[in-house]
């Protein structure tokens, strides 16, 4: 199941990919739905990236993402999610950023998540799980 949704940010390319990606492990301090975020402290095996990913406490639970693919150049990158918080007909999740500058002062920021799922109860669940991504 593919969602996909953007958003406009009021600051140039730059400074939302140094945000997005550099400080990836501080998602906390502009999500309302991270309650607190760090670095994960394994090594990555993602060439380039700033760190393996980020631990996440939520309202549901803690939640692993981690890099899974980057591409500077594109400003992309792509993160898998895992906790044990989800419920059991999702098989895996991912989650892919992309930046696009849509002026000089603004950029242009596009989530695609892909998930998973198995055949039933999951196939039932793709309604309600696609409204509450888009949250």
């Amino acid at each position: 199941m593919k969602t996909s949704a953007s958003i406009l940010i009021d600051a140039p390319l730059e400074t939302v990919w140094q945000a997005a990606l550099d400080q990836f492990d501080q998602i906390s301090l502009w999500s309302s739905g991270v309650i607190t975020s760090q670095a994960l402290d394994t090594p990555t095996a993602v060439p380039d990236a700033p760190f393996a990913g980020r631990l996440c406490t939520t309202p549901i639970g803690e939640l692993q993402e981690t890099f899974v693919s980057l591409d500077r150049a594109q400003h992309r990158f792509t993160y898998a999610l895992q906790s044990d918080a989800f419920p059991s007909f999702m098989l895996s999740a991912r989650n892919t950023w992309q930046l696009r500058p849509f002026s000089t002062t603004q950029t242009e920021l596009t989530m695609t998540g892909d998930t998973t799922l198995n055949r039933f109860p999951g196939q039932l669940m793709r309604l309600p799980l696609r409204l509450q991504s888009k949250k």
